[in-house]
């Protein structure tokens, strides 16, 4: 029998990018869904070669133990657990207007029911060979650096990285290992891209990262907060604060054609606003900024 892990909210998006790689390493896995009771026993019959996928609720503690017997039940050991799971307020919010309700549900979903899930694990955990817990976090997260307008997930998030560290420190002497990674924004259609990337990280960018921090060979690597992401181009990013990575920079010189200008026109110069390039451009003597939302349709950078 190969190792076994479990993976939180493995069946979507960067979750499930990171349990088809370790399937493909041989790996049994438990993934984790918030789906019904019905659909996931529709899913829980294991295949070879195929994850296992049962419900795990962050605000249901009874299912904190349900995955853990499943890893048991299915493959009769556990030997990583993948904290992928966490919810995120989308919109942004000031710290002065963040409800008492988004601020709980931030540090229910990403702190304490890892704590939880965590503590739950730790016992099946050491009793096998070269255990480990990986959990996921963000951009600056391992130096509590502030994020604007998500004040509550940064502050879950940095608190996560804390108790990954000190979960380091206390469970050495078991041969426990625990890191956690910390991508930069992936956008949704990336999370479960395989291909690389020259220009932004994919889902399958954190998979090969973690996979590594699983492998029986990385005994010495734990306490580590690691960050995956491209060189700082802006504020934010030089601050550490995960910020969308923006297209390709169209190169100066090029052409391209804004939304009701006659003709197409040369770009004179780029900047980067945001997540967005803009180019100031010139016809007829006059100059203006445009951004990639005001250029025709059909063009790439």
């Amino acid at each position: 029998m190969g190792r076994v892990a479990l993976v939180t909210a493995g069946t979507t998006g960067l979750g499930r990018a990171i349990t088809e790689s370790l399937v493909r390493a041989g790996y049994g896995v438990v993934a984790t869904s918030r789906r019904s009771v019905s659909e996931v026993e529709r899913n829980g019959s294991r295949e070879d070669g195929q994850p296992v996928v049962v419900r795990w609720d962050s605000a249901e503690r009874a299912t904190d133990q349900a995955v853990v017997d499943a890893a048991l039940f299915y493959f009769g050991r556990l030997d990583a657990v993948v904290l992928n799971a966490g919810p995120y307020h989308r919109t942004p919010v000031s710290i002065a207007e963040t409800s008492d309700a988004v601020f709980a549900a931030m540090l229910e979903g990403n702190l304490t029911a890892s704590f939880r899930l965590i503590r739950t694990a730790l016992p099946v955990l050491r009793a096998g060979l070269h255990p480990r817990v990986v959990t996921v976090g963000y951009v600056g997260a391992g130096g509590a650096l502030g994020w604007p307008q998500r004040g509550a997930y940064a502050a879950a998030k940095a608190g996560l990285a804390a108790l990954t560290r000190t979960l380091a420190e206390e469970e050495r002497h078991c041969g426990v290992t625990a890191n956690m990674v910390c991508p930069s924004d992936i956008r949704a259609h990336d999370k479960i891209r395989s291909e690389t990337s020259p220009d932004r990280p994919v889902g399958a960018d954190v998979a090969r990262l973690i996979g590594f921090l699983l492998d029986p060979d990385s005994d010495h690597v734990t306490g580590q907060v690691l960050e995956l992401a491209f060189a700082p181009g802006s504020g934010p990013a030089q601050a550490g604060i995960a910020i969308p990575v923006p297209a390709r920079q169209r190169p100066v010189g090029s052409t391209v054609h804004p939304r009701g200008w006659a003709t197409p026109v040369r770009v004179e110069e780029a900047r980067l606003e945001g997540d967005e390039w803009t180019y100031r451009v010139a016809m007829d003597g006059m100059t203006a900024w445009v951004g990639e939302r005001d250029l025709s349709e059909g063009e790439t950078p």
